[in-house]
């Protein structure tokens, strides 16, 4: 039987279905609108990674102030902002991580977080026809603990300072970093989610280094380099661990590459 597809005008009227179907109720479209929104397309243009130059893109996080929200994402990076998931639980085209789009858009100021996610969910539907189902499936996965020889770095103290991280040719650095960045970071280096399990509550710095493997990246295969894993373990005090996470997926049926008109 083919599978419902959720589009705006059906979202609510299905809401019952959806619900004893078990699809989380957060992951549901809603009316909220924003007063305004401007969309441009940021090409995602080749950058040629050589030892010594990290990695850049012109990324930039959601940004939430009273009445205004701004962000410069990939299609996969606003959906999983706008239902709140994670980046792996989402599978979809290619389009997913073509281009970036900076976003700008205006609200009353007593507007919400939660509020502002479902504004985006409406605006990706709205702007960029999105239609997806949810689907159950058990992935391979990484657990992210800490090693039996404990954590090798400090926890800071005081304030938190503003996140940074470092990918450079056999570098990977953190400035003021959780579990919960790092397992972040991995899952996008690797080809399976990493899923933070450490338990370690406050920020750290961090700062690994190995002889890259040349064979693991060949035919732009995405895995972690056992080199990072096997620096991460004795230079930082954390272990990956294999294993299997049953975990409810977005499948994006249809997205357009190209936003309708401002």
């Amino acid at each position: 039987m083919e599978r419902e597809r959720y589009q705006p005008a059906t979202l609510m009227m299905a809401f019952a279905a959806l619900f004893s179907a078990g699809i989380p109720a957060h992951l549901l479209g809603a009316d909220l609108e924003f007063d305004a929104a401007t969309l441009k397309v940021v090409p995602k243009r080749p950058v040629v990674v050589s030892p010594g130059r990290p990695f850049a893109t012109p990324f930039q996080g959601w940004t939430y102030t009273p009445g205004r929200v701004t962000c410069v994402l990939s299609l996969r990076d606003l959906i999983r902002e706008a239902f709140e998931v994670r980046s792996w639980q989402i599978s979809g085209p290619d389009t997913l991580d073509g281009d970036y789009y900076a976003l700008e858009a205006v609200m009353p100021a007593a507007t919400t977080r939660s509020e502002a996610h479902l504004m985006l969910r409406s605006l990706l539907q709205a702007r960029f026809q999105l239609r997806f189902h949810m689907e159950q499936k058990v992935l391979q996965a990484y657990a992210l603990t800490v090693d039996k020889g404990g954590l090798k770095v400090k926890l800071l103290e005081g304030e938190p300072q503003r996140t940074q991280f470092g990918n450079e040719h056999g570098r990977f650095f953190g400035r003021s970093v959780s579990a919960s960045d790092v397992a972040a970071i991995l899952t996008g280096r690797s080809d399976r989610p990493v899923l933070d399990e450490t338990g370690i509550q406050g920020r750290f710095d961090f700062d690994c280094t190995w002889t890259p493997d040349p064979d693991v990246h060949a035919g732009g295969a995405r895995m972690l380099d056992p080199g990072l894993v096997a620096a991460l373990r004795t230079q930082v005090g954390l272990r990956l661990e294999p294993k299997r996470l049953p975990q409810d997926i977005i499948i994006v049926d249809h997205v357009e590459k190209t936003p309708t008109a401002n």
